[in-house]
Parts: C-alpha cells; sequence; structure tokens
C-alpha cells in the first residue's frame, strides 16, 4: 500500500493544484467577460465557454480530492454522534464509502461513452470539441473510486505507513 499512497498522494497533488489553476482561470475569464460587457459594451463569446469548461473540471476535481480528504458524500452530524463511537462509526463510514465506490464507478464507465459522444460535440464560442469537457467525468470520478478504495483500505486496518497502524481520523 505504500507505493499506492505515494502515487494517489501525487495524483492528489496534481489535482490541488490544477483545482486552484482552474479556479484562477475562472475568475479571470468571468472578469474580462464582465468588463468587456459593462465598460466596453462588447460580449466576447468565446469566454463564456472557457469559463463552463474551467467550472466544469473545477467542481469535479474538488470532489474527488474531497473524498481523499474526508469530505465526501456522508452524514458527518450523524455520523460524528458520540453514541456511534467505534464499531457503528466504522460501519457507517464503510457504507458512505461504498456508495461513494459505486457512484464512482458508474461515472467512470459511463462517462467514457459520454466523453467519447462530446467529440461529435463542438463548443459554440471556441468550436472546441465537447469532449475536453466532459471528459472530466471518468478522469475525476477514476480518481475519486481510487481514494475511496484507499479510503475503505485504510478504515478495515490495512498499513498505515511503516508502522502498519491504523487511524479512523485517516480513514476519513
Amino acid at each position: 500500500m505504500g507505493k499506492l499512497r505515494k502515487f494517489l498522494d501525487c495524483v492528489e497533488l496534481v489535482q490541488r493544484w490544477l483545482t486552484v489553476a482552474f479556479f484562477f482561470a475562472t475568475l479571470v475569464v468571468v472578469g474580462f467577460q464582465v468588463f468587456n460587457r459593462l465598460a466596453l459594451q462588447m460580449p466576447v463569446l468565446w469566454t463564456v465557454d472557457i469559463s463552463v469548461f474551467c467550472f466544469i473540471w473545477l467542481a469535479l476535481l474538488s470532489a474527488s480530492c474531497a473524498v481523499r480528504s474526508g469530505g465526501h458524500f456522508r452524514v458527518s452530524a450523524l455520523i460524528d454522534l458520540p453514541v456511534l463511537a467505534g464499531l457503528p462509526r466504522q460501519v457507517l463510514e464503510l457504507v458512505a464509502l461504498v456508495c461513494v465506490v459505486v457512484l464512482s464507478l458508474v461515472l467512470t464507465v459511463l462517462g467514457v461513452d459520454f466523453a467519447i459522444a462530446g467529440l461529435h460535440e463542438q463548443s459554440p464560442g471556441l468550436a472546441m470539441p465537447m469532449f475536453w469537457a466532459y471528459v472530466a467525468v471518468p478522469a475525476c470520478s477514476a480518481t475519486a473510486l481510487l481514494f475511496a478504495i484507499e479510503k475503505i483500505c485504510l478504515l478495515h486496518g490495512g498499513p498505515r505507513g511503516q508502522g502498519g497502524e491504523t487511524s479512523m481520523q485517516e480513514a476519513r
């Protein structure tokens, strides 16, 4: 698990940097779009496409990173109740992670066909294949799937680093 963990650390780091890059690109493009519309009275069509592409990637990369950091789709208010400490909490965490695995697997498989279909569509402003926006679905779902599987292994008692101990905090 050590080599896989290092690989996933690199994947997460790249995703986090891409998230920051897409965030700032969205800010710049939307700012440029607003300035052109309001100050210059000259709307620029291609800015809409770029901002949509960036936002799609930003949202899906963020969702994938959230799985690794424990911010995935679960009800924290329920799972973190003191009465659910120990085994009940682990079971609920496992159920949440299994749901993430199933959803990520479905989105990865169906997302490939979705992305391929995007090769035949073009964005109106850039005349660029929509594939580049749609491919975010299978790409980010696949990494979310890997991150969820890693969390399940950690929750189930897989090795942590060199020491072999596991931690509920790390599984979140």
